[in-house]
């Protein structure tokens, strides 16, 4: 998500950056990349402003695209790019974290598209990117493998 905020807001983008605040791992961090972010792109002299939250959430997925409006009166692209994973064997992984799982990289890509979709229709323009990645297969490869020992 970082290098897509840099692009766009070296390219002119007014960027709304959203961030879980957790660790990869779904644990408590004092990190803050979000903010890191930001100030990378307003020192740079861009325009940027921070969404926290777990997009997994509907309620922060609502909040993420009223944030741009309210700030710019407009969205003219998404890109879903959050994910949450899970290493070692799906046997071994909690139904609850399974359901965070879908929240996250299903109804949270879900949430902001069905949000601003009719927007983009309504004025004949916008884009939406969603970004998938390799680690949700290797994750059940491996998981296949690791329940079959």
């Amino acid at each position: 998500g970082r290098a897509y905020a840099l692009r766009l807001a070296a390219y002119g983008a007014r960027v709304v950056v959203n961030d879980a605040g957790v660790a990869t791992d779904g644990s408590s961090t004092r990190e803050d990349p979000a903010a890191d972010v930001i100030a990378e792109i307003t020192g740079a002299g861009g325009e940027a402003i921070a969404q926290r939250g777990d997009i997994g959430d509907a309620r922060v997925a609502d909040e993420l695209v009223q944030r741009a409006l309210d700030a710019w009166g407009r969205l003219d692209i998404v890109i879903n790019n959050a994910g949450a994973g899970q290493t070692g064997p799906m046997a071994d992984v909690p139904l609850e974290r399974v359901r965070h799982l879908f929240d996250v990289n299903v109804f949270g890509t879900l949430a902001v598209t069905q949000k601003v979709l009719p927007r983009m229709v309504a004025k004949g323009a916008g884009r939406i990117i969603i970004v998938s990645s390799i680690a949700g297969v290797m994750v059940a490869r491996y998981s296949a493998f690791s329940c079959l020992r």
